[in-house]
């Protein structure tokens, strides 16, 4: 067995008490970061896709949007054969607004992704309230347990095992954390065999305690940026009914204005088509 160093110095009292502090802040905002990934997202994001509607709402004015700037594109090219006194180029017009067609696929699939994401992921949640209650609780004592910035003492079982939980957290099976919640009691799951707890140099806590303090920079920063991205923008709107309602009123009376438009361009366009040079 490698030799330890027993603590002597009259300050690691206090380092260790720091370790203990800062190890507790890493772990709850791990799980904060977890949760927030993992439990929120999902949530908030099927209530801005179907439960108020507005994220369809989006999606369909953005249809309506994109329909409008081809026909637009179309109706211009048309014109300009008009106005040269020629007769226009059928296949070349295509050609054109299929190409400007091409430049909205990105933005619409990605939308269509996020609305598809938000459906199935509301589809394999499968909890109740006291189940998710449940679901949290145990991750968070199996982070405490075998998180490896919790406890640099679990044994690469136990980091095994926490990849594991890790997992079937994210997949709300409830049965995984609970046998791994039994499995703990098994002391070679945390302890890898090296010795004492109390047996550890100033030097380990000290770079201990910066190793978890980056740890904790590294976790703040991500959730503070989460926080700057959608769904997390709408957390608290999405609780505010009058926003909601406002909301879907101000989309419904935009696709039905962006409607009309696209019947009147229609109309127009047909005429344009109309026309043959004498």
């Amino acid at each position: 067995m490698k030799e330890r160093h027993i603590v002597l110095y009259s300050g690691s009292e206090e380092l260790l008490k720091e370790l203990e502090t800062l190890k507790r802040k890493s772990s709850e905002l791990f799980l904060q970061l977890e949760y927030m990934e993992h439990q929120e997202a999902p949530r908030l994001s099927y209530i801005y896709q179907y439960e108020t509607r507005i994220g369809t709402l989006e999606f369909e004015l953005l249809l309506a949007e994109v329909n409008i700037s081809l026909l637009n594109l179309a109706i211009s090219l048309r014109q300009i054969a008009i106005n040269l006194g020629k007769t226009a180029d059928d296949k070349e017009i295509n050609k054109q607004v299929e190409a400007e067609k091409e430049k909205f696929k990105a933005k619409i699939e990605d939308k269509e992704s996020e609305i598809k994401s938000a459906k199935e992921s509301a589809k394999s949640s499968v909890l109740n309230p006291d189940e998710s209650q449940e679901l949290r609780k145990l991750y968070r004592k199996i982070a405490k347990a075998l998180h490896p910035d919790m406890n640099p003492k679990v044994s690469q079982k136990g980091k095994r095992l926490f990849i594991k939980a890790t997992e079937a957290y994210h997949k709300g099976d409830l049965n995984i954390l609970r046998q791994i919640v039994l499995s703990l009691k098994n002391n070679e799951i945390i302890d890898g065999g090296s010795g004492d707890c109390s047996e550890i140099s100033e030097a380990e806590i000290i770079a201990q305690i910066e190793k978890i303090k980056k740890t904790i920079k590294d976790f703040e920063t991500r959730i503070a940026y989460l926080n700057t991205q959608f769904p997390f923008i709408y957390r608290e709107k999405l609780k505010d009914e009058h926003w909601i309602n406002q909301r879907r009123s101000e989309l419904e009376e935009k696709i039905a204005k962006a409607n009309k438009k696209i019947e009147e361009l229609n109309n127009y366009l047909k005429i344009l088509e109309s026309w043959t040079k004498e």
